[in-house]
């Protein structure tokens, strides 16, 4: 039973997706959820999984299952976490993609974060964003990249100089996640155990657990 279900969700989910494909293009005010921009997700963001597979996944995960799909590189790829709003992806053993849906002034915003993380120290994150048409959206118009002094609170009265501590950084790496709950973005500075020891005993004793961003219907303002 729990077979046939699938496959009926399967072929409802093929017909969907053709007339999503074939149809007009939505309005400026469209929505869109999560599972759809996975599926309609740019090659040249996920390049790892056909439509297909992403639609497989998807409609495999609303029949209370998970498929695991092998992807280009003949690795396996399966839905971690998902809903209308939110939905978390195991690419590889090494990288994972999220994927936020913004409530926008002018139609839904969908926002991707891709991370590389091969130790879990070194997570490094790229963000993209979309229209609901899943148009790409200017990256810099939606958030203002940190630098790496904001993610350092260096109290008064401290010996330790804010230009000391951006300079122990010469290889920045930032982990992106949108919370599943919010709207929310964090961010963390992830230099751990790529930076002399020394340096990092120091360095973590003003480095902030995270960065916190909240969305206002256009971009993301840095919470202070």
């Amino acid at each position: 039973m729990k077979k046939l279900s699938i496959i009926i969700v399967l072929v409802a989910a093929a017909l969907g997706f053709a007339a999503r494909a074939a149809g007009a293009a939505p309005s400026p005010g469209a929505r869109i959820t999560a599972p759809e921009a996975f599926i309609d997700m740019p090659p040249s963001v996920l390049e790892l999984l056909n439509k297909f597979s992403r639609m497989n996944m998807v409609e495999y995960w609303h029949a209370d299952s998970v498929y695991r799909c092998t992807n280009a590189m003949d690795g396996i790829s399966y839905i971690e976490a998902m809903d209308s709003t939110y939905m978390r992806v195991a690419l590889t053993q090494v990288s994972r993609m999220e994927i936020k849906i913004l409530p926008g002034r002018k139609g839904d915003v969908v926002g991707v974060s891709y991370t590389v993380d091969s130790n879990g120290q070194q997570a490094d994150s790229q963000l993209f964003f979309f229209d609901s048409q899943m148009q790409p959206l200017k990256t810099d118009k939606i958030l203002r990249a940190p630098k790496v002094k904001d993610f350092f609170k260096i109290e008064k009265g401290s010996l330790t100089k804010m230009d000391e501590l951006v300079a122990m950084v010469q290889f920045p790496t930032i982990e992106y996640r949108f919370s599943p709950d919010n709207t929310n973005l964090e961010g963390r500075l992830t230099v751990g155990q790529y930076i002399d020891a020394d340096d990092y005993n120091i360095m973590k004793l003003f480095l902030l657990p995270q960065l916190t961003w909240q969305w206002d219907g256009k971009g993301y303002k840095l919470k202070k």
